[in-house]
Parts: C-alpha cells; structure tokens; sequence
C-alpha cells in the first residue's frame, strides 16, 4: 500500500510538471507567431469612392498607375506595402493636396476667363498684362502641387529596389503613353527615329487593301524596330512581356486590399 501511495504521488507530480511545461509552450508559440506576424493584419478601413479616385489620380500624377505599378514587376506583398504607403502619405497631406489642386483650379479658369475676353473683345491693352500674370499664378500653383508629390516619391523610393527605382524614373521620364515603351530609356534621336517609324507604319496600315500589303507594312515597322531599339530595350520588352500580366494581378489585388470601396460613399 505505502508502495501505491509513493507511486501515486510520483505520477501526479509528473502529471503537473508535464501540463505547467505544455502550457508554458502554447503561449510562448503563441507569442513567437505574434511577434513574427503569424497574426493576420487588421483589415483596411473602407475609403468613399471618391476618395479612393482621388488617391488613384494623385499615383498616376507621379506615374505610379497600376500599370506602371505592374511594370515594376511588384509581388503581391510588395504592392501592398507601396499601396499602404501611399494611403498613409494621402491621409496626413489630403487637405494640403485639396487646397493646392483647388488653387489651380481657380488660377486655371482665371486665365481662360481671360483668354476668352481677348477673343471676344473689344481691344484692352490690360488683358495681356493680365494673361502673364495670371499664367505667372498657375505656373506657381502647379509648381506647389508638384512639390507636394515630391513627398510621396520620397517615401515610395526606399520601398523599390535599384532596379524598380531605374524603370521607374524611366517611366516619369518617358514621352509615350503605352507600356513597355513608356518605361524604356530611349534617348532623343531613339525617340524621333521611333515616332517617324510609327507614323509612315500607320499610314502604309490605313493604305493597305490586301493581306499581302498589310504585312509587307508589319515586316517594315519590324525591321524599323529592330534598328532603332537596342539589345536593352528589347530584352526589357521581353521581360516585360513574362511578368507584366501577374504583376498587374499583384496590383490590383494590393488596391482592393488596401482601398477597399465603399458603396456608401
């Protein structure tokens, strides 16, 4: 009997220790995932549709559209940081952004107002004067706004790397408005021998009546391409061409994860 009762106190004893140590180890897991951030994030707050165009506006304006945001060839994870970012960087300066883009507006229909008056007549030497000024004032009101999205490409900037932040001031930089051109560093004859290109392979295109016509025009603009782009160009088109369709999916992704719409607003 002494015998059981020895062993009884043994097994309980191991019994405690054992379910104080498992305890000790769900919550310390626990805590472990917490700090690594196991945890799913909090969802975004909704943002009223007009608010959301806005921001979406305020991208493009520094040509971060989700299609230059795809040309970026962004993950999923990395879009949503750099959508995260820009909502963050939108909220603390939207009522700077909506003053300077209401001075632009006012300065704007001041100088067509004063446009319209030289047009119509009669003849005042003052309106000239005016006009200068009144270009002077929005010039000075873009300049502002401008100074304002400075801002946020400083804070987007860290967030790419040298290779996104390069194609990147190469699409700021770009004079056409369609990917992957737009994000292809063509220096000013690339840029002119292109334009010409396009325009004499659109024209042959309109011109053409027969299939035979209107390939002898895709051969010539072809061939044009081939010597006005260099290697680069071209082996970013390529890549372009392989990532371009998952990293627009990123993209949108990262936009209704983190602007998520309300229907109310």
């Amino acid at each position: 009997m002494k015998h059981l009762q020895r062993n009884w106190r043994l097994m309980l004893i191991v019994f405690v220790l054992t379910a104080l140590g498992g305890a000790a180890w769900f919550f310390n897991g626990r805590a472990d995932r917490v700090v690594a951030g196991g945890d799913p994030p909090a969802p975004h707050a909704q943002v009223a549709v007009v608010e959301r165009e806005a921001l979406l506006s305020v991208l493009g304006a520094i040509d971060l559209d989700p299609q230059a945001m795809a040309a970026l060839n962004v993950t999923e994870a990395q879009a949503l940081e750099l959508v995260g970012e820009a909502r963050a960087w939108y909220e603390a300066n939207q009522s700077t952004l909506a003053a300077q883009q209401a001075a632009i507006a006012q300065r704007l229909q001041t100088v067509r107002t004063i446009q319209k008056r030289i047009r119509m007549g009669p003849l005042d030497a003052g309106n000239a004067s005016a006009l200068a000024t009144a270009r002077q004032e929005l010039k000075a009101a873009r300049a502002s706004y401008d100074e304002s999205l400075a801002g946020l490409k400083t804070s987007i900037g860290p967030l790419l790397s040298e290779t996104q932040q390069a194609t990147w001031t190469a699409i700021q930089n770009g004079w056409s408005q369609t990917l992957p051109l737009r994000m292809l560093a063509l220096t000013r004859q690339q840029r002119s021998d292109y334009a010409r290109a396009k325009r004499h392979y659109e024209l042959q295109m309109a011109n053409a009546r027969t299939p035979e016509s209107r390939q002898t025009a895709e051969t010539a603009w072809q061939s044009a391409l081939a010597t006005i782009l260099t290697d680069e160009n071209r082996r970013m088109i390529v890549a372009y061409d392989g990532y371009a369709s998952q990293a627009l999916q990123n993209t949108r992704t990262a936009l209704e994860t983190v602007l998520p719409a309300d229907a109310a607003g």
